[in-house]
């Protein structure tokens, strides 16, 4: 997962760096809805990405470790008490690895304790599962927006722009309300809300399996590094509103549609009062 992850942003990193070996990154940005430094955010956002990778793999080995060590209570569980002690005594090296690893070997004192450590231990894989899941989303939702500059960072290369001429351009558009591009901005905020939601979910999922030692390690360095692309992702939706006069996607687009409904009418009423005057024309023709 993490390999895959890695070679996905390095293609990206690849499309970056052609397109601002032809570009200028000095002064302010032109544009208000792209307030960023473009270079600080992909290797920020490369950085995360691997980030989020590895967490969601030690996430996964989490998973793999409770479900091996609800195997061996289940299987202890099945034995007579008289013969529980004798079996914790003689456990194997990776399972009484497993064991201290869980933490929970003065807890198996008898099938009764068992039985409640097999019912925990069901909790937490299924928290451990929710984790992984919200990882591996979250990692979804950073490609999203990966997609998402890459194609912007294409077409100002092809179009032979700076990054800042290119998002001069696209703001005037913005204000100028050219549909496209309030589709393309209202895309970009979608896509900058989820990851934020997803963030926000893998923090939340996380949190319900604080005994996860490594997991907590990798996500306290998942967040300093995802805090900061948060930050970056906020300015620009910031500036995305801003060029929408403070009015959502939502409602530009359905301005432009009221719009361009309003418009067709009007060519409507105008045909039909065109051949109703023919008609007229014709019946006067035939009375005459």
């Amino acid at each position: 997962m993490k390999t895959q992850v890695h070679t996905r942003f390095a293609r990206f990193f690849a499309v970056f760096t052609l397109f601002i070996s032809g570009s200028v990154f000095q002064g302010p940005a032109v544009a208000q809805w792209i307030v960023f430094d473009p270079t600080s955010w992909i290797q920020n956002a490369i950085t995360a990405a691997e980030s989020i990778a590895g967490t969601a793999q030690r996430a996964q080995q989490y998973v793999t470790q409770l479900q091996q060590y609800q195997t061996m209570l289940v299987n202890l569980k099945q034995l007579p008490q008289g013969a529980l002690s004798g079996a914790l005594g003689s456990l194997s090296q990776g399972q009484a690895e497993l064991v201290k690893n869980m933490g929970r070997l003065e807890k198996l004192r008898d099938i009764g304790t068992i039985s409640t450590e097999i019912g925990r231990v069901s909790g937490s894989i299924s928290n451990a599962k929710a984790s992984v899941t919200s990882l591996i989303a979250l990692q979804q939702s950073m490609g999203g927006m990966q997609e998402s500059y890459s194609r912007r960072f294409e077409e100002a290369r092809r179009l032979n722009l700076t990054w800042e001429q290119y998002a001069a351009q696209e703001d005037l558009q913005i204000r100028s309300r050219v549909a496209s591009a309030a589709a393309r901005a209202q895309e970009d905020i979608s896509r900058v809300e989820r990851v934020k939601r997803d963030y926000e979910f893998a923090q939340e999922m996380a949190q319900k399996i604080p005994e996860a030692e490594g997991v907590q390690q990798s996500m306290a360095l998942m967040n300093t590094q995802m805090n900061r692309v948060v930050t970056q992702l906020a300015e620009v939706n910031k500036g995305l509103i801003s060029s929408m006069n403070g009015k959502s996607p939502e409602q530009v687009m359905a301005e432009e549609q009221a719009k361009q409904r309003a418009a067709d009418d009007q060519r409507t009423r105008i045909r039909n009062a065109e051949i109703q005057r023919a008609a007229d024309r014709e019946v006067f023709k035939v009375w005459k």
